[in-house]
């Protein structure tokens, strides 16, 4: 498959103040088109909305909070740079504009699984790694007196 595949992104992001989480995005984008076998065609950053909050949801420790999305649109060597993009930027929604058809070869797509069963791994480390602190973090405050947990 040597065809280039072109490929619209949305990364949505929440945070304060507005000025930031813009800031942010025009750095994931443009840390993105930095990589090699990739091109940003265009992008495009919607202007921070105040999330709007109930008095049930108000909380003290996120007042004010903004959010806002980025469409980018971009141009990619192959498949697994799609499959690096999703793993490693996580984009809210992918469409892959063209081509409208692909064909894979088996070792590609073993390859591709593979890395992405690599990175399933690392965070299924990850998540098992924060039960047991949490465990451990419950079990101390109990033996402390803190019987509620």
């Amino acid at each position: 498959m040597n065809e280039k595949i072109r490929l619209l992104l949305i990364y949505e992001i929440l945070g304060r103040p507005p000025e930031h989480i813009v800031e942010s995005l025009t750095s994931l984008i443009k840390s993105i088109g930095e990589n090699s076998g990739i091109t940003i065609i265009k992008n495009k950053i919607h202007e921070p909305h105040p999330i709007n909050e109930t008095a049930n949801e108000k909380s003290v420790n996120s007042p004010n909070l903004f959010s806002t999305f980025a469409e980018v649109e971009m141009e990619v060597d192959n498949l697994s740079i799609v499959f690096q993009i999703v793993m490693n930027t996580l984009p809210s929604s992918i469409d892959i504009i063209s081509p409208s058809e692909m064909t894979l070869k088996n070792f590609d797509l073993n390859n591709l699984l593979s890395d992405l069963i690599l990175k399933l791994h690392k965070y299924d480390e990850v998540a098992k790694t924060i039960l047991l602190e949490r465990e451990k973090f419950n079990d101390e405050l109990r033996k402390r007196g803190n019987k509620n947990l």
